[in-house]
């Protein structure tokens, strides 16, 4: 799949090869770095992927866009959890 990213001025070149039955290489390449980075996921977890994916979003948004949401809910659990111990201490400003 070739994804054009015009905000950042470059081409963005997404493959999944198939590794091995139920495994699969999430391959992607950009032309303005030179760069390619491969993952490898199982089938199931690329198409889970792919369900998550908005349109027009590549998937390197889509998990950047989910690692964000990961991120944020783990602060929120992280705040819950000292909140709830309710162990405070005054400080003299």
């Amino acid at each position: 799949m070739i994804v054009a990213d015009p905000e950042h001025s470059m081409i963005r070149v997404v493959t999944l090869t198939t590794v091995v039955k139920g495994l699969c290489m999430i391959s992607a390449y950009q032309d303005s770095m030179s760069v390619t980075e491969n993952i490898p996921v199982s089938e199931e977890t690329y198409n889970q992927i792919l369900d998550l994916r908005r349109p027009d979003e590549t998937l390197n948004d889509t998990l950047a866009r989910l690692v964000e949401k990961v991120k944020k809910q783990r602060l929120t659990d992280d705040i819950e959890e000292v909140m709830a111990r309710d162990e405070f201490v005054e400080l003299d400003l």
